[in-house]
């Protein structure tokens, strides 16, 4: 649902799920948060009831959702626009509205202050305080003239930490605005993934040019250093991780498989020399932290930065910040990546986009200051060549004046010219139209109407147009070689019935052409956008299209966001998406399943061989109540069912197993009644213990020998004894 707010952000519509056509939430670390919520104009439910969703947006000032971690979030509405039928309003999460201009920060000085007190100074004139947070370092911190969404940056940059952002909403009324800093948004998740996986799709990658496979850590000095410009290094430190070693006195340490792969060679030596970089980490006087930092920030920089694209479907429920490993097995190592934008579908969460990896890399300053590098350069260059141009057109100008003066003119006399007789040729053929509209001969049927002008055949080698309207347009021939308007196209093209039997044209836009409705024998059209199209046949390479319906109007297909929803007009439908297909009711329940985590069916089989159930290698077939599915997967959270087949088989020359968690293992009627017991046939039994039943009357125990046979107590060296 949509929740729409006054300005004293107190709710004053709900606009329910099923008149929604989409609902995109935008998030990104540190980054803007926005929503865009698309509904038609109008909806009229099967009980009459009827919504006049654009009057309820236009009432409104702020509009509001919970996400999928149930999480109110509330948007400041900053453009509606119609588009046809449908109504698409974009919004900006209201922190940023408010932080951008609605207190300034004039003079603040703050001793010794973590993150959370910075902000809660910063944002003290918003009503957003800081609801969670973790612990940071201490630092001086100056707010001198700023906007709270300027103090946002500062804290970032300074402690850096990353925001996130939620409301507390009792159901009528926003009643707090919350903050949450974190060192690090998300969690690792522990899955892992191989770069070039088709789970993960490559949008972004970096050549080698700044791949480093070797550094040199460089830290703070500490106390006791007194030389100039020391610095901490781990040179004199024997230091070993990931199964890399780095000798005594090596300045820096190295990832050989990736030099393998990205280093120079050495033509003098034969040998592969690393690409080594130089960091420096101003907060660390520790030698062996050094060590650590610096093997970190290698194993991120030691292939290509990569961004990746998946879906929810693809990879599960990952949120702003999770962490995943992709796996180079061609250098052997493992990178981290995080989830660093999400794309929130708010109608179908498993067709949410996930944007992961780095891309961090590619936003940040450096480019920015090479391309201000170049540009310096190139103002630079220009400014010399301005001035040289400048004595050159100085020198010349009034013979270049003179020379434009007389070329315009003739220009103008010549276009004079063209519109002249332009205009008489028009005069004449609108004469000669109203002249055989006039004929006993003249066709009323076929006829162009514009304005109240009747044109029986349009013949001309050449029209332009900047507005053509018209209320019916039949024609048996429209002939031109050239159709011109504003832009190369029609301006404004009306009709409420084309009829033609042969059309051709390069571009037939709704923006630009308005059609009702089309109908045609033979339509050879490069492109066309039409509301409404009767069409017998399609011979296409590409059709888009977002719903599909058929004539009896039972029936329909919606095709979006890489799904597909068949409808049935009793309120049944089928959805088909990368994750299966699963079937509903016209009651919304669930009629069958071919998903990922269930399939529903009867019976599942085969005439010419095997059928083989497939688990994970430690895991475990079981067959269980249906409406238990799917569940956590801990043994005691399902109901069970019986198995009837003809015999069950063990793997060849190998033993088979029967495991219970209770006490006994009982063979029983078929009734699976107490008392209602069977027997056992088998050539041998190995028992501790062998008790007569109690559920059977009386107390005798029989061992029965076949006749002529005796009861002997024996083992496998000899006699033993047996007592009574």
């Amino acid at each position: 649902m949509i929740y729409l707010f006054n300005v004293k952000k107190e709710l004053i519509k709900v606009i329910p799920r099923r008149n929604i056509v989409s609902a995109i939430q935008e998030l990104e670390i540190n980054g803007l948060y926005t929503a865009e919520i698309e509904v038609p104009l109008f909806y009229k439910t099967e009980q009459g009831q009827i919504f006049n969703h654009k009057k309820s947006f236009d009432n409104a000032l702020f509009f509001g959702h919970f996400d999928y971690r149930k999480k109110f979030q509330l948007y400041k509405i900053h453009n509606r626009k119609i588009d046809g039928k449908q109504l698409i309003i974009t919004g900006v999460h209201l922190f940023f509205d408010e932080a951008k201009a609605m207190s300034v920060i004039r003079d603040k000085r703050l001793i010794n202050a973590d993150a959370r007190n910075v902000a809660n100074v910063a944002f003290e004139g918003t009503g957003w305080t800081v609801r969670d947070y973790d612990t940071t370092k201490e630092k001086n911190i100056d707010l001198y003239y700023m906007t709270p969404i300027d103090a946002r940056k500062l804290i970032i940059e300074e402690y850096n930490v990353e925001f996130d952002y939620d409301f507390s909403f009792d159901g009528r009324k926003i009643t707090s605005k919350n903050i949450y800093i974190r060192n690090k948004l998300g969690r690792w998740t522990g899955d892992r993934y191989h770069y070039g996986t088709n789970i993960l799709s490559i949008t972004q990658e970096q050549d080698d040019a700044e791949v480093y496979t070797a550094a040199i850590g460089r830290g703070t000095s500490d106390d006791t250093n007194t030389a100039l410009n020391a610095k901490v290094l781990f040179d004199d430190l024997t230091w070993s991780k990931d199964g890399y070693n780095k000798p005594l006195g090596q300045d820096y340490l190295e990832i050989v498989s990736a030099t393998e792969k990205y280093g120079y060679y050495d033509e003098k030596t034969g040998r592969i020399k690393p690409r080594i970089a130089i960091i420096e980490f101003s907060d660390i006087q520790d030698q062996k932290v050094l060590a650590d930092k610096t093997w970190e920030w290698l194993k991120q920089n030691c292939v290509p930065k990569v961004t990746y694209s998946t879906t929810v479907s693809k990879v599960g429920e990952y949120y702003l910040g999770d962490e995943i490993a992709i796996i180079y097995k061609e250098i052997d190592i493992i990178k981290k990546a995080r989830v660093e934008n999400m794309r929130v579908n708010l109608l179908n969460h498993d067709l949410t986009e996930l944007g992961l990896g780095d891309y961090t890399y590619f936003k940040q300053d450096k480019y920015r200051e090479r391309i201000s590098n170049e540009i310096k350069e190139t103002k630079k260059e220009a400014n010399s060549y301005i001035v040289k141009l400048k004595k050159e057109f100085d020198a010349n100008f009034e013979e270049q004046t003179l020379s434009f003066a007389k070329a315009i003119e003739q220009v103008k006399i010549n276009a004079q010219s063209e519109v002249e007789s332009a205009e008489k040729r028009l005069s004449d053929e609108i004469d000669n139209g109203l002249s055989a509209l006039k004929q006993p001969n003249a066709l009323p049927s076929s006829v162009l109407q514009i304005d109240e002008l009747l044109i029986n055949r349009l013949i001309s080698d050449n029209m332009f147009a900047n507005t053509l309207g018209s209320n019916y347009l039949f024609s048996e021939i429209i002939k031109t070689k050239s159709l011109e308007a504003v832009n190369a196209n029609i301006s404004n093209l009306r009709s409420n019935i084309l009829t033609s039997n042969v059309i051709k044209a390069e571009h037939i836009d709704s923006g630009t052409a308005l059609i009702d409705k089309l109908f045609s024998n033979s339509a050879n059209i490069t492109r066309l956008t039409s509301k409404s199209a009767f069409i017998k046949e399609i011979q296409a390479i590409e059709v888009i299209a977002y719903r599909l319906e058929a004539r009896d109007k039972q029936a329909s297909v919606n095709i979006e966001n890489g799904s597909i929803t068949m409808n049935r007009d009793n309120g049944s439908r089928m959805d088909i998406s990368l994750n299966g297909i699963q079937s509903f009711n016209n009651g919304g329940s669930l009629l069958f399943s071919l998903t990922p985590t269930l399939v529903t069916t009867s019976a599942v089989g085969t005439s010419v061989s095997n059928v083989y159930l497939g688990t994970a290698p430690n895991a475990e077939a079981r067959v269980v109540n249906m409406n238990g599915i799917p569940g956590d997967g801990e043994i005691g959270s399902y109901a069970y069912r019986p198995i009837r087949t003809l015999a069950i088989k063990f793997p060849l020359n190998a033993n088979g197993y029967i495991g219970i968690d209770g006490s006994e293992l009982r063979i029983m009627s078929d009734g699976l009644v107490e008392g209602g017991y069977k027997s056992v046939r088998a050539d041998k039994g190995y028992f501790s213990t062998v008790d007569a039943n109690n559920e059977i009357s009386g107390a005798h125990f029989y061992i029965r020998p076949k006749r002529g046979g005796e009861l002997r107590a024996t083992y496998n060296d000899g006699w033993r004894n047996f007592l009574c």
